[in-house]
């Protein structure tokens, strides 16, 4: 999957090593990064990304997450109700259960998701 020029991407998890690794890899390919999230950083800066607190506040369209598995849903839902759009979920060992919530969201707010379990974003990200 190939985002576009025009798509505002956000990166949930942008601050942890996986988040920042990736990040650094989609910016340097020319991905629209215009944010990340992370509660506890919000208001700072980031590999020159600005931080929000939610994903509302961040006014993306396509969120990549970088989220620990007991986390991640409540990202995916939150992402989901901000409006976005394509939300690609690298995070592994997320229970059934917590995937099948998240998935009941996407569909009641038409969000994509690719994952969880992704192969990453390096490719998936590539803008064009």
């Amino acid at each position: 999957m190939i985002v576009r020029k025009n798509h505002r991407v956000v990166v949930l998890g942008i601050t942890g090593k996986q988040g920042t690794f990736w990040t650094e890899k989609m910016i340097a390919y020319g991905t629209n990064v215009v944010a990340g999230i992370n509660p506890k950083r919000a208001g700072e800066s980031h590999i020159g990304v600005p931080i929000f607190a939610t994903t509302a506040e961040a006014g993306a369209d396509v969120a990549v997450m970088f989220i620990p598995p007991p986390m991640a849903k409540e990202a995916a839902v939150s992402a989901a109700a901000a409006g976005v759009k394509l939300l690609v979920v690298l995070t592994e060992h997320i229970p059934a259960q917590d995937v099948m919530a998240m998935h009941a969201a996407a569909s009641r707010h038409g969000t994509r998701i690719v994952g969880p379990n992704t192969a990453g974003p390096f490719g998936v990200l590539q803008t064009l």
